[in-house]
């Protein structure tokens, strides 16, 4: 982000100590806790379809009230979709608490300029 860049050679050893130790849910439950902490999309995703949940309910319990059946479950229905907006709204105010708390520096939107580099990478060999 405007700091002089130097390239630094270096040839990656090969493993000598066999293979990694993390299993395959290891590996997939760090990958999901990269997703949902870096990424609002999740959240985003909860909110919208808690909120299609209660328009859905509401209107089932409009239906319901004008033909006079099964009111007791789409109130449950209501109650429970109303629940999850609330959590999805605090979660998304947990997570802009949190970006704000890591205080992150603005992403560069326009790329640099093209650096003049005379250091060649191990793979164009």
């Amino acid at each position: 982000m405007g700091f002089p860049q130097v390239c630094i050679p270096y040839d990656q050893p090969a493993r000598t100590a066999g293979h990694t130790k993390y299993t395959f849910r290891s590996r997939l439950a760090l990958a999901l806790d990269a997703l949902f902490t870096l990424s609002p999309v999740p959240l985003r995703f909860a909110a919208l379809a808690s909120a299609g949940a209660a328009c859905l309910s509401a209107a089932l319990a409009l239906f319901c009230l004008l033909s006079g059946q099964g009111l007791m479950s789409t109130g449950l229905f209501l109650v429970l979709a109303a629940q999850a907006c609330a959590s999805a709204l605090r979660g998304r105010v947990l997570q802009s608490v949190s970006q704000e708390a890591k205080r992150r520096p603005a992403y560069v939107i326009k790329p640099p300029p093209p650096a003049q580099s005379t250091c060649q990478s191990t793979t164009d060999r």
